[in-house]
């Protein structure tokens, strides 16, 4: 219930956008053929030539307008379908690639932060508190995954456990500024990541308050929305712990 109507939207779109190109190119066919038809009639070097040679069905409309006006004109109606077709299915494409993309992050996060454990045998930042506690990806957790200097405390060997591409226009990656780093999902937003502290291998969860176990971390993105804390903000949030 909680994803079915972001997920509705989004196949909607796509469905929507099909549909679309699919009416152009049927109305396209229709049109072109009618043409084809009247190529054929003047003669079969026009209609073959039309049929394997670029450009000759054009230079037919051309020089026969007379006769071919009617045809041509009204398959233009198919450009108006192309295009709203093709911008319904390209934001729905888009919008999952943001999705993939946040996935493969959050999960890049969680392995970051277990090999971390393996080395130190503490978790990132785990001297913030003794109690499970949700990070966002600002300098602090970041500067440790990463190594800088600054984290020196936290990562004495200075060892890189998370590696990311920058972001473009603040989203989808490294924003450094004044020599401070934040990691943001494709929507411009922290990932946020809940950590074991208390070392007993359970968590739980922020959304829906159920335990996990067996985990030492798990993180999140807020999603195209942006938002999260309600049913309805949490319906697109993207998770470590659960799969769409």
């Amino acid at each position: 219930m909680l994803l079915s109507t972001t997920l509705t939207l989004n196949k909607t779109m796509a469905i929507l956008g099909i549909i679309f190109i699919v009416i152009g190119v049927i109305i396209g066919l229709f049109f072109g053929i009618q043409i084809l038809i009247l190529a054929f009639k003047e003669s079969p070097i026009w209609g073959l030539g039309s049929i394997f040679v670029p450009f000759v069905s054009l230079i037919f409309v051309i020089m026969h307008w007379d006769k071919t006006k009617s045809p041509f004109l009204r398959g233009l109606i198919a450009i108006p379908f192309y295009l709203i077709g093709s911008v319904l299915a390209g934001s729905a494409e888009e919008d999952r690639s943001k999705k993939n993309t946040a996935t493969i992050c959050i999960n890049q996060l969680v392995i970051s932060c277990d090999a971390f454990f393996e080395e130190y045998q503490a978790l990132p930042m785990a001297t913030t508190s003794i109690n499970d506690t949700e990070q966002a990806t600002d300098n602090q957790l970041m500067a440790t995954l990463v190594g800088k200097r600054s984290a020196e405390k936290e990562n004495p060997k200075f060892l890189t456990f998370f590696s990311w591409h920058k972001a473009r226009d603040g989203k989808g990656g490294f924003i450094i500024r004044n020599g401070k780093m934040r990691l943001t999902d494709p929507w411009g937003k922290p990932y946020r990541v809940v950590l074991d502290y208390d070392y007993n291998n359970q968590l739980r969860e922020p959304l829906e308050s159920k335990i996990i176990s067996d985990r030492r971390v798990i993180a999140y993105s807020y999603g195209p929305d942006r938002m999260s804390g309600t049913p309805e903000t949490n319906a697109d949030n993207i998770c470590s712990w659960r799969r769409e």
